[in-house]
């Protein structure tokens, strides 16, 4: 299992998410935590070809007091 740091941001009704993966940024959005998740392991899969069974998030928030 790979751990994997998450950025976790809101913006309005959205949050939106980051890893940095092998020197590439990969960020996405959704409407919860859940969906963001399941985008990132997709796009972490596309562009890295990492298993997205293999990997749990870190989870770090970057959200204004």
């Amino acid at each position: 299992m790979q751990k994997v740091e998450l950025t976790v941001e809101k913006s309005n009704d959205r949050i939106w998410g980051r890893v940095i993966y092998n020197d590439n940024l990969i960020i996405d959005e959704a409407t919860n935590l859940y969906d963001l998740q399941l985008k990132i392991k997709t796009l972490l899969f596309n562009v890295e070809g990492v298993d997205p069974k293999s990997v749990t998030f870190d989870l770090k928030y970057d959200i204004p007091q």
